[in-house]
């Protein structure tokens, strides 16, 4: 009798260690259809809308046209160089709007491209936060990190920023890494009052990476008293449970081809090599 009920908790044992084996297995299995199906969506939503960029040509407002068709929320288009970052740019009611939705309205787990709610559709603010996801593949915003790596960083400084009126360049100030809970770097409302200094002090606070020739020209600016704007790409990165990479760049620096101060002037006294 003993050897039988052993016998019979052996067999007991094998078949739940089958089961959980299988289950295992399906989850696996699953996951990876999940994966797949995120990933496509992504490359079937993306493909169709560069389709209609490329058509577009340097046509901004047709492209604009278009988009807008599908989805009155897209305010620009972005592009860096050197990256896979070719996205439209949307803006919801929240921040939670578009996390989880496409362009066309649908739920995915990539979600879009977005700018802060708080943040005037037309890239006017001082100071501006686009928010994408780390996907795998380099999908979405997950090329933002590529800029932690100094090397990248100092070879792929430009990017273009389109809007219905034009194409706009974005040149590198900085890269940092830092928590979401950075209310200086996610709050955009909190630049709307910074002196010149504060604005220099606050794109240097931090980094990793700072750009000479990125900052000499918003120094210059600055100190012209030209409109400044400087748009900041962010997206999770992996040091800690809520880092994020956040590259800080400087809209229209072309504006900035004034002679003001010597070469090697930087407010405060300060100089680069």
């Amino acid at each position: 009798m003993r050897r039988n009920i052993i016998r019979f908790l052996h067999r007991l044992l094998t078949g739940i260690e089958l089961l959980l084996l299988f289950a295992a297995l399906l989850y696996a299995s699953y996951s990876l259809w999940d994966n797949h199906q995120v990933y496509t969506q992504v490359e079937n939503a993306t493909r169709d809308l560069r389709e209609i960029k490329a058509l577009a040509g340097e046509d901004a407002l047709s492209m604009f046209d278009q988009l807008r068709f599908i989805n009155p929320d897209v305010h620009a288009w972005i592009n860096m160089e050197g990256t896979s970052i070719d996205y439209p740019v949307l803006k919801g009611k929240t921040n939670f709007t578009y996390i989880n939705t496409d362009v066309y309205g649908n739920f995915a787990m990539a979600g879009s491209i977005f700018m802060d709610f708080r943040n005037s559709a037309d890239f006017s603010d001082i100071y501006t936060v686009l928010l994408g996801h780390d996907m795998s593949g380099h999908r979405m915003f997950s090329d933002v990190n590529l800029y932690k790596d100094e090397a990248f960083f100092r070879q792929h400084q430009t990017g273009v920023l389109t809007l219905p009126d034009g194409e706009h360049e974005l040149l590198s100030l900085a890269c940092l890494v830092t928590s979401a809970g950075n209310s200086l770097i996610f709050n955009p409302q909190n630049w709307d009052h910074l002196t010149p200094e504060e604005v220099l002090r606050s794109v240097r606070e931090g980094a990793m990476h700072l750009n000479p020739d990125g900052l000499l020209i918003l120094t210059r600016m600055l100190d012209a008293g030209l409109d400044v704007r400087i748009v900041a790409l962010s997206t999770c990165s992996s040091e800690y449970s809520d880092a994020r990479t956040v590259l800080l760049t400087l809209m229209d620096p072309v504006s900035a081809e004034v002679s003001i101060h010597p070469a090697n002037h930087v407010s405060g006294g300060e100089t680069f090599d």
